[in-house]
């Protein structure tokens, strides 16, 4: 009797303690199970969700707050237009003038033949001159004078209108200096505005970089909290079967030394957004890095419909070489016409009043010209030291050359950096494509192995291994979108410049 009792009071333990061991798997694998599933189907509380409740933010909404609140685009824009405006400058040089003096001198030098104490006189002057782009100078002037001999008589006054007029017929002959100065100061104005231009287009190339800096770093922040949430899930569970004697305790290490390590991913995600944030306000004109706005969600759906930009004009700094070398090319050819000799024709014409003993009489009589005077006649000045002034053109010359050396080095780089930016664009947009198909499969790959393991059929250094697969995918993903969004931004500068609404 007593042999066959045990045996049956031992089935019966053996089978208590089996059931007890299948509820304890289930109860364990139902809590990871739960943990799983609010790390997929809750929001967690981060700087990147907590910006979803605010308002959503477009690009060009947010360009339209850089230039309104950016300091240094609003003076590079100040400095563009002063620029522009300030190139007009040159052309004053061919622009009618209007001049005016006046004097008053007092001789008292004596006279051998009247008696008088001293002479005042006093000279007032009005008139016009202009310098016309054919190199032809006029000036026309009215003089109007009075004596005073002080002693002897009363005043006597004079009226003289004249003309004189000079054209060059060496130097600067059919006005060759005068608009080769004009134009070297009108394209280095337009050097400096194309200089400003460029540097508001820099702060806006900037501020759109920091847009997308900030968009796909909160995407980050929250492939990092998924991950964290996946690894405290699976420390968990982990945990609790050490403590049951169901797994071996190097799976609990391996489960808390992958805890570790994302929540040091997930801080140094957290600190990127933070730095993102801060740039994003800055570039606007703002300080402190909480942004609440909703920035666009980055798909391969979305991105795969962008076109690469039409090439439409030159870069900025393509536009600044071109200005500048043209500027210096002018300056050397006028620099060379200034050092040649001078042979200048000048004549003048005027005519003149008798002394009268008053104001209207010597006006009314300044025009009778019945007693005009004429003069004609040629000058001529030749530098003497040709050494000098051949080094001093040889000088702009070489600026001239090295300029336009500049300036087809600036074009060559612009051709070769726009048809690598349109190979790369095209294969950016792939790229995040098939990152994108990527993700999704190391996902599913993931979740399998996550079953196999629950059912004891891997461990949890697989299960680990695949996570890792899966977020370096995540991320690999993310830069690929970084380096689109560059691209897209650099080929912008083939295009106008046009201003946000």
């Amino acid at each position: 009797m007593k042999s066959h009792v045990t045996p049956k009071k031992d089935i019966s333990a053996w089978i208590l303690t089996a059931i007890a061991l299948i509820a304890i798997f289930f109860a364990s694998y139902s809590s990871f199970a739960a943990g799983a599933a609010k790390t997929s189907g809750q929001t967690p509380k981060t700087a990147a969700a907590i910006a979803s409740a605010g308002a959503d933010l477009s690009l060009g909404e947010f360009l339209k707050h850089v230039q309104d609140g950016n300091e240094a685009f609003i003076a590079a824009e100040k400095m563009r237009a002063a620029a522009l405006d300030a190139a007009t400058e040159s052309s004053l040089a061919f622009k009618p003038q209007f001049f005016a003096n006046a004097s008053f001198s007092s001789d008292a030098k004596p006279s051998p033949f009247f008696p008088y104490d001293r002479v005042e006189t006093t000279n007032l002057g009005v008139g016009i001159q202009n310098q016309f782009e054919f190199g032809l100078q006029t000036k026309f002037t009215y003089g109007f004078s009075d004596f005073n001999y002080v002693g002897i008589a009363p005043k006597y006054f004079e009226g003289r209108p004249q003309l004189e007029a000079s054209l060059p017929l060496l130097k600067n002959a059919f006005g060759r200096e005068a608009r080769l100065t004009a134009l070297a100061g009108e394209k280095g104005g337009l050097a400096k505005s194309a200089a400003q231009d460029a540097a508001r287009r820099q702060v806006l190339l900037e501020a759109e970089a920091a847009y997308w800096r900030l968009t796909l770093s909160r995407e980050a922040e929250k492939i990092s909290k998924a991950s964290l949430d996946r690894a405290q899930a699976m420390y968990d569970w982990t945990s609790r079967r050490v403590k049951l004697s169901l797994s071996d305790k190097a799976e609990g290490l391996q489960a808390t030394a992958q805890l570790k390590a994302r929540k040091l991913d997930y801080r140094l995600a957290q600190d990127e957004t933070r730095t993102a944030s801060l740039a994003f306000n800055s570039a606007r004109g703002r300080t402190g890095d909480v942004v609440t706005e909703n920035l666009p969600k980055l798909t391969s759906q979305l991105v795969s419909g962008w076109k690469s930009p039409e090439r439409q004009t030159n870069r900025p700094d393509v536009d600044l070489a071109l200005l500048q070398a043209e500027a210096a090319k002018a300056s050397a050819m006028a620099s060379a016409e200034r050092s040649r000799s001078q042979l200048e024709l000048f004549g003048l014409y005027a005519f003149n009043s008798p002394q009268r003993g008053s104001e209207s009489e010597a006006f009314a009589d300044s025009w009778n010209g019945n007693r005009p005077t004429s003069t004609i006649g040629v000058r001529l000045n030749i530098p003497l030291d040709r050494s000098t002034t051949e080094r001093v053109q040889a000088a702009w010359a070489a600026e001239a050359s090295a300029q336009q050396a500049v300036a087809s080095r600036k074009i060559f780089e612009q051709e070769r950096d726009w048809n690598d930016a349109v190979a790369r664009f095209e294969l950016a947009k792939e790229k995040v494509k098939l990152y994108e198909d990527l993700e999704l499969a190391q996902k599913e790959k993931l979740d399998y192995e996550k079953s196999r393991q629950q059912r004891g059929r891997s461990t949890v250094a697989q299960v680990i291994l695949f996570e890792g697969e899966y977020d370096q995918t995540a991320f690999a993903r993310v830069r690929a979108l970084a380096e689109l969004l560059n691209l897209n931004a650099q080929l912008k500068l083939y295009s106008p410049f046009e201003l946000a609404n």
